[in-house]
């Protein structure tokens, strides 16, 4: 007999077990579905509004999923106010400053770190983000994937793609720029959509202009040409680069007299634009010419920073204009080349003074400038 009382208080415990668990469960069904009905009419039209979380819950965390934080101070990361990678509109370190999303300013006197910058990011030493909506800045380096704002930076920035500005007082590299590229020594990416400013610039495709010593650009100009002045029997050999838009000329010169001897050389820088007109193109220069040697002191003297008595005084100026046939392999010009000066100045060499006055310059008189100018034909070969 007691074993059958104890079977049937067993058998009871277990029903209102069930009884209780199936409670529950149409208690948590219940509050399931008023909560979903309270998000909906706080969200009216949102699909995910029931899987948001409670407000609570969206103040804690942004749309990254990571914690939110009103600011976050830090000495270094791993030694922060709050331990949380965070989301935050304000990061500050004493050495190092890491963050989540950044909307609004993130600094520190060493380095500063983030997923995202919605602002200002500035650090001593150098500075690194995925993306930069805004400003990154640094006394070395930035580097960043996504850039829609400015990159400024001692020594160099880097970037995957760029839409704005990069700033560097050294180089900037880029895979893609929208905007401007800014260097004291050279710029280097693969298309730039703008312009490339530094004394070397580099790109595989440049849609804009490259003002610069040297410009080697994938789809511009690059050639490299001899040119003979018949009437002064004086060589030059020209190498030029940049862009149709604007490319640079540099160049050496010897009369024929001197060729293959180390007297009488003369170094030239122009700047110019190519049109083409059909399989013509016309090139038009303005540069300028001056001994060898002076030029070569010149270039010291910017090197030690002393730029009092340059000797550019001593330079001359010229002016072409130019037509050139043939392809990628090569091609011959004709036009012409004018020598000018000041009156009365001798900067223009003497085996330059002639052309098709002979040796006698045509005296150009403005109420605003005056100049002696020598004409002369221009024939070249250029590869």
């Amino acid at each position: 007999m007691k074993r059958l009382w104890f079977l049937a208080a067993a058998l009871l415990a277990a029903m209102g077990v069930a009884a209780q668990e199936a409670g529950d469960a149409s208690d948590d069904r219940v509050l399931d579905e008023a909560r979903d009905r309270y998000f909906q009419s706080e969200y009216p039209g949102d699909p995910g509004a029931s899987d948001a979380g409670s407000p609570a819950e969206q103040t804690e965390y942004g749309d990254s999923g990571r914690p939110w934080a009103p600011f976050v101070l830090s000495f270094t990361p791993g030694l922060s106010f709050p331990m949380e990678y965070c989301d935050t509109p304000l990061a500050l370190g004493l050495i190092g400053s890491l963050a989540g999303t950044v909307h609004g300013f993130q600094g520190s006197g060493v380095f500063s770190l983030a997923d995202d910058v919605y602002g200002a990011q500035v650090s001593g030493v150098f500075s690194m983000a995925d993306s930069v909506a805004s400003f990154q800045a640094a006394g070395v380096f930035v580097m960043a994937d996504t850039v829609s704002g400015v990159q400024l930076a001692g020594v160099f920035s880097m970037a995957d793609r760029v839409d704005g500005g990069q700033l560097a007082g050294v180089f900037n590299m880029a895979d893609e720029v929208n905007g401007v590229m800014l260097a004291g020594v050279f710029n280097a990416a693969s298309r730039v959509n703008g312009v490339m400013i530094g004394l070397v610039n580099v790109a595989d495709s440049l849609n804009g202009t490259a003002i610069g010593l040297v410009n080697l650009i994938g789809d511009g100009v690059s050639d490299l040409a001899l040119e003979w002045l018949p009437e002064a029997d004086y060589y030059h050999l020209v190498w030029r680069s940049g862009t149709r838009n604007l490319y640079t000329a540099l160049g050496l010169g010897q009369s024929g007299a001197d060729l293959f001897t180390p007297n009488g050389l003369s170094a030239s820088f122009g700047l110019g634009k190519r049109v083409s007109l059909g399989c013509v193109d016309v090139d038009a220069e303005l540069g300028m010419e001056l001994p060898a040697e002076d030029a070569y002191a010149s270039w010291d003297q910017i090197g030690d920073h002393r730029y009092d008595n340059l000797p550019f005084d001593r330079a001359f100026g010229t002016l072409k204009l130019s037509a050139a046939i043939g392809g990628n392999g090569g091609a011959l010009s004709v036009g012409i080349r004018a020598d000018f000066s000041a009156p009365d100045s001798d900067t223009v060499p003497l085996g330059l003074r002639t052309g098709f006055l002979g040796g006698s310059a045509f005296k150009l008189r403005t109420p605003f400038l005056d100049l002696d100018v020598w004409p002369k034909l221009v024939l070249g070969v250029r590869m």
